[in-house]
C-alpha cells in the first residue's frame, strides 16, 4: 500500500491500493459512518426505457457495510453517497465501490486510533502476505490447505487406495499406485503455485511417507523450473485437522517469523494457556475487559474482525472506541484477528473480546 496523502486535521487519509493484503488492512480500519471517495463506474438512465449507460465518476459514500472477498481480490464497500456529478446522482442513493488492487481511496474519519495509522504504515512498503500450502499426508490420504496471513481454506482432499506388499506383484502394484497417488498431490500444488503467490509448501502427518513425497516433489519442480522451499512437520494425521495442528504447534512461525495468522493463533494459544492456569492474568467478554483497560491492566487486547462489523450501532461504537482509547493510552497492543481461520472462531466463542493482562485486576 501506498500512503498518497494524509491530513490529520480532516481526518482524512487517501491510498493506492496494491496488493491483496492491502484489502484486508482496509477491510479492518473501514467502518460504517466513514467516508469513502473513489473513482467508480456506476449505471445511468437519462430517459425512461433506456437500459442506461455505465459511466466512470468519482464519488464519496458514508459506508454502511464493507465486505472483504478474498479469491476475487476485491473489498466492497457499501453506503449512500454524500458527494458526486449532480447531473448523474442524488444525494441518498445507494452505491457500491468495488476498491482493487490499483484502487485510488480517500477515507475520512472523526477520529483515527493509533493502531489504524499503525496498520496502515505497516501495510507500506514490501509484501507482507506470506501465504503458504500444507499438504498432509499419510498413506492413500491427502488434506491440502492455503494458509494466508488471515485465513485456512482447504483447497482439496485426494484419497487413493494403496495395497499392501505381501508378494513380489503386489510390491509393484504398491509402487504404481503410490506414483499415481503422488502425481494428482502434485498436481494440485502445482496448479496452485503457478496461480498464486506460494511462500513455501509443507509437508505434515505421521511417519516417512512425507519424505519420499518431498523427493517425488521436488523431482517434478526441477522438471517444471519451480523454485520454491519445501519444509517437513509431523503431525499426527493427514485430515484438516493436521493443519490446525501445526498452525497450532507454531510450526508456521518456526519457517516464516512474521506470519500474521501464525502470530494470532499464538495469541490465543496464551490466552487458553492463562485461562486453564485461573491465576486472573485474562479477561474475556467486553464489561470485564473495559474493566481490565480502565486499570491500564492490558497488554493485549484481542478482538475478533466480526465483533468490529457487528457493533454498528452508535452506542456499541462508542463503547469499543472508548476501549480502543484506553488500551492504547496503557500502551497495551490492538490485534484484530481474523474469524477466517480457527484462532478467530475460537475466540468467537468466548464473546470475541479477550485481553492477556500484565498484573492481575481482583
Amino acid at each position: 500500500m501506498q500512503i498518497l496523502h494524509s491530513d490529520p486535521k480532516k481526518g482524512e487519509v487517501k491510498v493506492l491500493i496494491q496488493e491483496l493484503e492491502d484489502l484486508w488492512t482496509l477491510y479492518n480500519i473501514i467502518k460504517p459512518n466513514d467516508l469513502v471517495r473513489a473513482r467508480t463506474f456506476r449505471r445511468v438512465v437519462m430517459r425512461d426505457g433506456d437500459a442506461g449507460e455505465r459511466r466512470p465518476m468519482v464519488l464519496q459514500i458514508q459506508v454502511e457495510k464493507c465486505e472483504f472477498h478474498e479469491y476475487s481480490n476485491r473489498l466492497r464497500v457499501l453506503g449512500q453517497i454524500k458527494e458526486g456529478p449532480d447531473e448523474f446522482v442524488s444525494i441518498g442513493q445507494y452505491h457500491t465501490l468495488n476498491v482493487e488492487i490499483g484502487t485510488k481511496l480517500l477515507i475520512q474519519k472523526d477520529n483515527w486510533f493509533k493502531h489504524e495509522i499503525q496498520r496502515l504504515e505497516k501495510s507500506t512498503g514490501t509484501s507482507t502476505n506470506k501465504i503458504v500450502l500444507v499438504c498432509a499426508i499419510e498413506s492413500g490420504l491427502s488434506t491440502i490447505g492455503l494458509i494466508s496471513n488471515y485465513s485456512l481454506s482447504i483447497i482439496s482432499t485426494i484419497r487413493h487406495n494403496i495395497p499392501g506388499k505381501r508378494y513380489r506383484d503386489q510390491t509393484q502394484n504398491k509402487n504404481r499406485e503410490e506414483k499415481e497417488f503422488y502425481d494428482s498431490i502434485s498436481k494440485v500444488l502445482i496448479e496452485n503455485i503457478k496461480n498464486q503467490e506460494i511462500s513455501m509448501v509443507i509437508l505434515c502427518g505421521p511417519g516417512f511417507i512425507k519424505e519420499h513425497f518431498s523427493q517425488h516433489l521436488k523431482n517434478i519442480f526441477t522438471n517444471e523450473k519451480i523454485q520454491i522451499d519445501i519444509r517437513l512437520a509431523s503431525a499426527s494425521s493427514a485430515t484438516p485437522s493436521a493443519i490446525n495442528e501445526i498452525i497450532r504447534q507454531g510450526v508456521i512461525a518456526e519457517f516464516i517469523s512474521d506470519h500474521r495468522l501464525s502470530n494470532e493463533t499464538q495469541l490465543l494459544n496464551d490466552f487458553v494457556e492463562r485461562l486453564g492456569k485461573d491465576q486472573g492474568l485474562f479477561t474475556y467478554g467486553f464489561d470485564e475487559t473495559l474493566l481490565a483497560a480502565n486499570l491500564g491492566a492490558i497488554q493485549d487486547l484481542l478482538i475478533t474482525d466480526l465483533v468490529m462489523r457487528t457493533r454498528i450501532n452508535k452506542d456499541d461504537r462508542k463503547k469499543l472506541e472508548e476501549l480502543f482509547y484506553l488500551v492504547e493510552n496503557g500502551r497495551g497492543k490492538i490485534h484484530i484477528i481474523s474469524t477466517l481461520h480457527p484462532a478467530g472462531d475460537q475466540l468467537q466463542n468466548y464473546s470475541g473480546v479477550a485481553s492477556l493482562l500484565r498484573f492481575k485486576t481482583q
